[in-house]
């Protein structure tokens, strides 16, 4: 039994290598016509992001509230900034978080600063930074 399946491994692993070192070539056809890739900024947001922005920001303003609340500025009137920028929908800010990519290692280092930021997480409420990932509105990155 041990043989047969020495056998079988030793095959696999041969039969496995060849296909690996095998390169893919490229493959070359026509592009697609009547696709754009690419839009101008100056056409502004398209409508499906005009739509999730105005269903993203009430969760935008509710977790700025809290954040700023645990933030404690002094003689920062957090209900006053909610109001005002509650009753005018681009005052509201938009937040982005930005991570290098790359590798594992550039995947943890953007988790830890994500989680700095985390309202759920106890440490970072306890720093008085947990909700800013709530508050956010983008979040961009590379794997």
């Amino acid at each position: 039994m041990k043989s047969i399946l020495s056998q079988f491994l030793i095959a696999v692993l041969l039969g496995g290598s060849t296909f690996a070192t095998t390169p893919i070539p490229p493959t070359y056809g026509a592009c697609p016509s009547g696709i754009t890739y690419v839009r101008p900024a100056s056409d502004g947001l398209s409508p499906e992001e005009l739509i999730w922005l105005d269903a993203r920001r009430p969760h935008v303003i509710n977790a700025l509230k809290s954040y700023l609340t645990l933030a404690g500025i002094p003689d920062f009137d957090v209900d006053e900034y909610i109001s005002t920028i509650s009753a005018n929908k681009s005052a509201v800010p938009v937040i982005g978080q930005a991570y290098s990519g790359g590798g594992t290692r550039a995947s943890m280092n953007a988790l830890g600063f994500y989680q700095s930021f985390d309202s759920r997480d106890n440490k970072s409420m306890a720093a008085k930074l947990g909700g800013l990932s709530q508050a956010t509105t983008y979040v961009a990155g590379r794997e």
